[in-house]
Formats: C-alpha cells, sequence, structure tokens
C-alpha cells in the first residue's frame, strides 16, 4: 500500500463522514427552511463545485503531507501543525471573513494555497464568483497541487536517505 494513498483514503473516509454528520445535523434547517434558502451559485458553475471542493481537499491533504514529511529531520513535528492551523486559521478565512482585510493582505493571501482550502470554495458557493475569477481560482488551485506534489516527492526521496530506524 502505498503510504500517500493510505493517508489520502483515511482523511476522505474522515471528511464524508464529517460530511454526513453535518448533513443529519442540518436536515431540520433543510426541511423548515427550504423555501427561505437560496444559492448564490450560478447554474453553470454548480457543476464545478465538486471539483473546486475536491481540490480543496487535495489542498490541505498536501500541506499536512508536507509538514509531516519534517519528521525525518525533526523528532517533534506538533509544533509546525499548530503554526499552520494558526497560518491556515487565518489566511484561508476560518476565523475572519478575508474581506475585512486590506487589500494589500488580501492580494498577499491570494498568491499562497490557504485561501484556496476554505474561502474560495465558500465564496464560491455563497456569493457566487465571476467565470473569470473561477477559473482563476481553480487554476490556482491546481498549480498549488502540482507544486506541493513535486515537492512532497523530492523531500520523500531525501528523507527516505536520511530515515534510520531504531527501535526499543
Amino acid at each position: 500500500i502505498h503510504y500517500f494513498g493510505y493517508c489520502f483514503t483515511e482523511t476522505v473516509s474522515q471528511k464524508l463522514l464529517n460530511l454526513l454528520i453535518a448533513l443529519l445535523m442540518f436536515i431540520p434547517v433543510i426541511v423548515f427552511r427550504f423555501g427561505d434558502l437560496q444559492a448564490k451559485i450560478p447554474a453553470a458553475q454548480f457543476c464545478l463545485l465538486p471539483v473546486v471542493v475536491l481540490c480543496s481537499l487535495i489542498l490541505s491533504f498536501l500541506i499536512n503531507i508536507l509538514i509531516s514529511l519534517f519528521v525525518f529531520w525533526m523528532t517533534e513535528v506538533a509544533s509546525l501543525f499548530l503554526l499552520k492551523d494558526i497560518l491556515l486559521d487565518l489566511a484561508s478565512g476560518r476565523v475572519f471573513p478575508l474581506d475585512l482585510f486590506p487589500g494589500s493582505l488580501l492580494n498577499a493571501f491570494s498568491v499562497l494555497p490557504f485561501m484556496y482550502c476554505t474561502y474560495f470554495p465558500a465564496v464560491m458557493i455563497t456569493k457566487g464568483l465571476s467565470a473569470e475569477e473561477l477559473y482563476r481560482g481553480l487554476g490556482i488551485q491546481l498549480m498549488w497541487i502540482l507544486m506541493l506534489y513535486g515537492l512532497i516527492r523530492i523531500i520523500w526521496r531525501m528523507g527516505l536517505k536520511k530515515y534510520t530506524g531504531t527501535g526499543a
């Protein structure tokens, strides 16, 4: 079993379970308030929503794997995950909507992968995007996925050369 494949299937199954639980929790809202719910996403973009969400999942997964690979050189990477979580929460719009930040900071965030994990799909669903914004965002997601995947492959090979197994 390929290690990254194993980790990815574990991540996808966890996210599917979270989605199922969230859907079960929101069934009363959907049933009783369905007439009041309004989708802001154009019908043509609705078809790309699963692609954008999948790319967001893959991007988040690759960021986690990249940080995990530092264990080849460090014995403890929990602090790196804490730093990543803080940065991801801030730069992806999980804590504050990114629209509240100054334009220069928002421009800086737009070249980093973090806002494409949460903010980009959320804006697509809630506000809708122009076709140009959608394809630009999707292109940036795909670019980051390819760059992170390539970097992970390089670090994985370097790490395997460095790895020494020790036991009790």
